[in-house]
């Protein structure tokens, strides 16, 4: 039989195809010779310029196929590609990534399993572009699962070599899927990737707990490969929704791995990165989940229900979290919103439960992510306020100075409460409520937005309120709303919708607050104040300097009305500006905004030339 030795330096591919031509088995000895040659990184380059990498390709691409000759074949590939992009350029060009995947598809030794999935690897694991392409596609990708999953169920462990070569084959699964997939997951292949998770669901110790460290460690290694993946697709929506929520077993498998998904407690060492690596793969598999009941279509009964009694285990709040953002997503319309609670009566409760304080933050960011969904629909307005959503949720404290760091909590609650109090009733009992915390989050923050939105608060309660003698309006009254309000009207350039809801608020206050009993004031102090607080530039400046991340423009309110009455603007907002300016009577307001008027050209609302 020919050795290595007896071929001359740079000749190995002819001596090979020599040997396959002959066909008298001596391909096979050579191939073992050049495989442990090709172990000295040296000497790699020069053997595969001799064209071995051609040979190799066409081996893989021979049929019938000859596992022996594959074997060896495979062994030369690996290390031809081990660190060396020239050899992987040879490879790819001679097509060997798709001629040696396809034999996956055969029922191999796990030795020739083992040295496919060492050559795949070697090929892709620094990110060679040309090898991943080649590698990329979604019948090879499917191959590649289907093979590893075939030689290996996690938790099923054998002691012998298959968890090992399926870690790899799913290694390479994960270098050759792109971080935006170009197709999208059949459900059939969806189902592929719910083998790994079979690795941490709760078993028996094994007899021998001698290699269980190492084995758990495969298990758990074939588990982050999957669920990375998997991601990759949910992330860009590359997945059979429909199908996916449509499929019982599916959905019961992804259920269950977030149920019971643990670390087994017989195993002797367990190291950090383990732990994290199973957070990350449930915090993965509950993306998948939430995307599924958001894109999937209908939600049938049965799913709800079950993601209903995550909600009573205070103590997991990951199945929590994850159930809130289902349920969010589920009532992300005003049909889907209003029959969530119709359908489900229990759901209402339970989300009262868990505005608390002592409620984890991932929970609360996902709580009031759904209550803001729910609190849309204007039949859903009366149900929370009836179940105490306010009062409770103003217990959580959501707008405490120490919460500023979760700027998706603080704006969370401000939108419920937006919401809510549209309704007269909710408006009238939140009034009734400490406001300290909201009054101070709208001068704190730098953030605009929460400002604004803060205070469209005040805005809704004063239009829920309309002629109503609740006698909010001396909550309504207080000087810092006034100021919320003159200084989301001097933002109105930028926002065209807040300066007609400052505008119309202001005019309303102007109307009808401090009319209503005593204690309220009286209607005239009201406008006085509001005039003062319009025309008063320097504190535009102020604020200016003291949120310059807030981006504003420095002008007083005044100058903002006179320019919207002189034309700029919609003409419902131009018209309602100007009939603020006469229930102000303030002559120092209304010569500014005649002086604007006198230069404004074009068609104005009736009266503004008038005024």
């Amino acid at each position: 039989m020919p050795q290595i030795q007896e071929i001359h330096e740079g000749g190995e591919a002819q001596t090979l195809r020599a040997a396959l031509s002959a066909n008298d088995g001596s391909a096979t000895g050579i191939l073992d010779g050049l495989a442990v040659k090709l172990r000295d990184a040296k000497v790699r380059e020069g053997i595969g310029a001799s064209g071995v990498a051609d040979v190799v390709a066409e081996i893989a691409g021979t049929t019938p196929l000859d596992e022996a000759l594959l074997f060896q074949a495979a062994r030369v590939a690996g290390n031809l590609a081990a660190d060396c992009d020239a050899n992987r350029d040879r490879l790819v060009a001679a097509g060997y990534p798709q001629k040696i995947s396809a034999c996956l598809k055969n029922d191999l030794e796990v030795k020739t399993l083992q040295a496919i999935a060492a050559s795949l690897l070697n090929l892709v694991t620094d990110g060679h572009a040309a090898a991943v392409a080649a590698l990329s596609d979604e019948a090879t990708l499917e191959r590649i699962i289907r093979a590893a999953n075939t030689l290996y169920t996690p938790g099923e462990w054998d002691g012998s070599l298959r968890g090992t070569v399926a870690s790899w084959l799913w290694n390479v699964v994960q270098h050759v899927v792109p971080a935006e997939p170009t197709y999208t997951l059949t459900l059939s292949l969806i189902k592929a990737f719910l083998p790994p998770l079979r690795g941490v669901m709760p078993r028996a110790a094994p007899r021998d707990l001698e290699d269980a460290d190492d084995a758990f460690a495969t298990d758990i290694a074939i588990l982050t490969h999957a669920t990375k993946v998997l991601e990759r697709f949910n992330g860009k929506d590359k997945l059979e929704y429909t199908a996916l929520l449509g499929a019982r077993d599916a959905i019961t498998t992804l259920l269950g791995f977030m149920e019971e998904a643990a670390i087994p407690l017989w195993l002797e060492e367990v190291e950090e990165d383990t732990t994290k690596a199973l957070g990350v793969a449930k915090a993965d598999v509950s993306r998948t989940l939430v995307n599924a009941l958001s894109e999937g279509g209908d939600v049938p009964p049965w799913l709800l229900e079950r993601l209903g009694s995550w909600l009573e285990r205070p103590t997991r709040p990951d199945l929590v979290s994850v159930a809130l953002l289902a349920y969010g997503n589920v009532a992300r319309g005003d049909a889907s919103a209003t029959s969530i609670l119709e359908d489900n009566p229990a759901l209402l409760p339970r989300l009262t439960a868990l505005l608390d304080p002592s409620t984890p933050v991932i929970v609360q960011h996902a709580l009031v992510g759904l209550l803001r969904n729910l609190a849309i629909p204007q039949p859903n307005k009366r149900k929370l306020g009836d179940a105490g959503v306010l009062p409770r949720l103003l217990a959580m404290e959501p707008w405490a100075a120490e919460r500023d760091m979760l700027g998706s909590v603080q704006g969370g609650a401000v939108g419920i409460v937006k919401q809510l109090v549209r309704n007269e009733t909710n408006a009238t009992q939140f009034l009734s409520l400490p406001l300290d915390p909201l009054h101070a989050l709208i001068t704190r923050t730098n953030d605009p937005a929460i400002a604004l939105e803060a205070t469209r608060v005040w805005v809704n309660c004063i239009r829920a309120l309309g002629q109503s003698s609740s006698g909010g309006w001396t909550t309504l009254t207080d000087g810092r709303v006034l100021d919320a309000l003159t200084s989301m009207l001097s933002q109105g350039a930028r926002h065209p919708i807040l300066l007609n809801e400052a505008v119309l608020a202001l005019a309303l206050l102007a109307g009808h607050g401090g009319t209503e009993g005593p204690g309220d004031g009286n209607r005239e102090g009201v406008r006085a104040e509001i005039a003062r607080r319009l025309l008063d530039a320097e504190a535009a400046q102020r604020a200016k300097k003291e949120h310059p991340n807030a981006n504003l423009e420095g002008v007083s309110g005044a100058d903002v009305l006179a320019r919207t009455v002189a034309g700029q603007g919609a003409r419902e907002t131009q018209g309602n500006a100007l009939a603020l300016v006469k229930l102000l009577d303030s002559p120092e307001l209304t010569a500014l905004v005649r002086a604007a008027v006198a230069g404004a050209k074009g068609e104005l609302v009736d009266g503004a030339r008038e005024l």
